[in-house]
């Protein structure tokens, strides 16, 4: 990220912002105990699979980006806590706190979507970035729906929630973007190697004696 420090006048400077892969080096007021060990993230934002030994695939993003956004609308991490394990215990125990997003008057499509993306089994989540854009897409038109129902008086806090649905889908399509490479990598590497496992078949075939 790039910032002027403050001031308009002042140089700009590029400051590395945490998003889940930056190890944060705490000071003596910080939280030390929130990365260790082979974890290295941001334990608020991370997916209960990442703190266990199962798989992590899309699905993680997805869940950390539903986290952002929660953080976003209310200022809290979905589950916070002091330390590792107890972030996890909170996962694995706690409701969500849908009621702060009821105190703040978010919409039931988002709050449905928060639902969605926040979910402890990575099977009740969107299954891919693109299921992810479909949702949000489809609670953008729902909002902007609304907006057009509901007349102007609503329309100003209305449209908050549309524009930031609008940023995270552009987050979603840099998701989209990425697994999409990634699938086409392996799947580059997956016939690479059965390429070179025929031909060294057949090689072994070239040499082989014909039996008498």
């Amino acid at each position: 990220m790039l910032t002027r420090g403050g001031t308009d006048t002042a140089e700009l400077q590029v400051k590395i912002i945490d998003f889940g892969l930056a190890k944060a080096i705490a000071d003596a007021g910080g939280e030390p105990d929130l990365t260790h060990g082979q974890f290295v993230g941001t334990p608020n934002f991370a997916s209960p699979e990442q703190f266990g030994s199962g798989p992590v695939d899309a699905r993680s993003d997805i869940y950390s980006l539903g986290a952002t956004l929660w953080f976003a609308l209310t200022g809290l991490a979905p589950h916070s806590g002091t330390s590792i394990e107890e972030i996890r215990d909170r996962q694995a125990h706690d409701h969500l706190p849908v009621a702060r997003l009821v105190a703040r008057k978010v919409p039931e499509p988002i709050v449905k979507l928060l639902r969605s993306t926040l979910a402890v089994d990575p099977g009740k989540r969107p299954a891919s970035a693109r299921e992810l854009m479909e949702a949000l897409e489809s609670c953008r038109r729902k909002l902007s729906h609304r907006i057009g129902v509901a007349g102007r008086r609503s329309r100003g806090g209305a449209w908050i929630y549309v524009v930031l649905l609008a940023a995270l889908l552009s987050i979603g399509s840099f998701f989209l973007a990425r697994h999409t490479a990634s699938r086409k990598q392996t799947e580059s590497a997956a016939k690479q190697r059965g390429a070179e496992l025929l031909a060294a078949v057949n090689r072994g075939a070239s040499f082989r004696q014909p039996e008498s």
